[in-house]
């Protein structure tokens, strides 16, 4: 599925593919800070409003970041 109205090619990345947050290289943390940053980017334009599903989808992923 592809999201055009994702605010950076960040947010894309993250939106379509969550894993994204697990990712092997680089430092966990920061990858970690990344993903959260990218799906607050994407709530942004993913409004509870314009585009529910994909609001809890993207709130869904944020949430397991901050799990980690």
């Amino acid at each position: 599925m592809f999201f055009p109205l994702c605010p950076s090619a960040s947010s894309l990345v993250l939106v379509r593919n969550p894993g994204y947050r697990d990712r092997i290289k680089g430092d966990r943390a920061d990858n970690i800070e990344n993903a959260i940053a990218a799906y607050n980017a994407a709530l942004t334009v993913r409004t509870r409003e314009a585009l529910p599903q994909n609001w809890a989808a993207t709130q869904n992923n944020l949430a397991k970041s901050v799990e980690c």
